[in-house]
């Protein structure tokens, strides 16, 4: 995506709005169902990146970070 698409679509809900009706209709996104027990594993694996990231910092291996990062 190109920058300038990209900020279109944050400044302007209306158009945002647009596209993602246009993305529904092509089922190109689909809407889910919310899980939370699905949330809060994504929000735990997350947390657990973010320590074992501060814990690669300390030790100087900012190559894992960035790879746990990029994940």
């Amino acid at each position: 995506m190109k920058e300038y698409d990209l900020n279109k679509l944050i400044e302007d809900s209306q158009f945002l709005n647009f596209k993602i009706d246009e993305f529904l209709r092509q089922e190109v996104l689909i809407k889910q169902p919310v899980i939370p027990e699905e949330i809060k594993g994504h929000i735990a694996k997350a947390e657990h990146n973010l320590v074992f990231v501060k814990d690669n910092v300390k030790l100087g291996h900012f190559d894992w970070c960035m790879n746990l990062c990029v994940d």
